[in-house]
């Protein structure tokens, strides 16, 4: 487990508006009066998800806001994909599944017959937004809601108009010599995926002028994030949009370059008899409402529904026909056994 968190409602939008409601019942609109009074009463919800621990902290705040649950309590326990799958598995041999909810990016976590026994069946009469879903984001058991890209991070004070990198070759410019951050990929297999991919499309050039670029090293994105915003640099990199875990008005940044991406999928499931159904029900009813697209756009992850042109924020999820993702193990061995040869092209000792 990477790291777990106990959080009560609070708001993260800049938002401040109270959500439109049902006069008669005080229940947001679309929502289920029923369904809303059977979560109060359960008063908390556990998830296990592969996502930032900012990411899913943040989805479930907002969500806990819009839903008027105040005083439920959330624990988000984070996990790699392969953790999250391991502990799952783990806990259902044992009959003790502790959570409500999953996300991972292996669909083979609902999909496997052996795995896919222990969640519910997912149909309109549960989702009702399933009805006009596109079909190719969804199994019996899971639906797959967004993707989030590992791309670029800057300092919008010292990197402005023209000189924001718009394809992976701009950061190999000699004006960012010595500005950028590099997450280190020895620590997280997503950044290992991501220079693997854009390596494979722009050649080892592109990696060894990264590694003469007199890059500055972080082990931690956290840090990285937090250096960025200081001004230690003009870019970070690989890293999904970390900008909500920074003071709001921090002069932080996120684009995604043109050219090959890595996004880490994320799809859900509801566990089947958890101890906590009615909460985990809604919140799956609001990651693929028009709300819950919209907040998720806000944040940069790419929601799978086509739908999104028609919500506000929509401009920040651009339809992408580069994005490429890693959804079973098999694929993160066949990676890993190019780590050293990126390791080494990156001056990594």
């Amino acid at each position: 487990m990477i790291a777990a968190a106990a959080i009560a409602v609070a708001g993260c939008s800049s938002d401040t508006s109270a959500p439109a409601t049902s006069a008669s019942s005080g229940a947001p609109a679309g929502v289920d009066p029923a369904l809303l009074a059977q979560a109060k009463q359960e008063g908390s919800f556990v998830i296990y998800g592969n996502a930032a621990q900012e990411q899913g902290e943040g989805l479930t705040q907002e969500f806990l806001k819009e839903m008027g649950l105040d005083g439920i309590s959330v624990e988000y326990d984070r996990f790699t994909s392969a953790q999250l799958l391991q502990r799952f598995e783990t806990e259902a041999a044992a009959g003790q599944i502790q959570a409500d909810f999953i996300v991972n990016a292996y669909p083979s976590q609902f999909t496997d017959p052996a795995n896919a026994k222990y969640f519910t069946t997912l149909t309109p009469d549960v989702l009702p937004a399933l009805a006009d879903y596109p079909e190719v984001n969804v199994t019996p058991t899971g639906v797959r809601y967004s993707v989030t890209p590992f791309a670029v991070q800057y300092n919008t004070d010292l990197v402005q108009g023209d000189d924001i990198p718009t394809k992976w070759e701009d950061l190999t410019d000699p004006k960012f010599k010595g500005q950028i951050i590099l997450n280190d990929p020895r620590t997280n297999p997503a950044y290992n995926v991501e220079l693997h991919y854009i390596a494979q499309d722009l050649g080892d050039d592109w990696l060894k002028a990264i590694g003469n670029s007199g890059y500055q090293l972080t082990a931690s994105s956290v840090t990285g994030i937090q250096q960025l915003a200081a001004g230690g640099a003009k870019l970070l990199f690989p890293a999904p949009n970390q900008a909500q875990t920074l003071p709001e008005g921090s002069p932080v940044g996120f684009v995604v370059p043109d050219g090959v991406t890595f996004v880490a999928e994320s799809w859900f499931g509801l566990v089947k008899d958890a101890a906590h159904p009615a909460i985990a029900q809604l919140y799956a009813q609001w990651l693929l409402s028009e709300q819950g697209r919209e907040f998720a756009c806000s944040q940069k992850q790419w929601n799978m529904s086509m739908n999104v042109e028609g919500i506000a924020g929509a401009e920040n999820c651009p339809v992408r026909t580069q994005f490429q993702s890693i959804t079973d193990t098999d694929e993160v061995a066949k990676v890993a056994g190019y780590a050293q040869h990126i390791y080494d092209l990156l001056n990594l000792k």
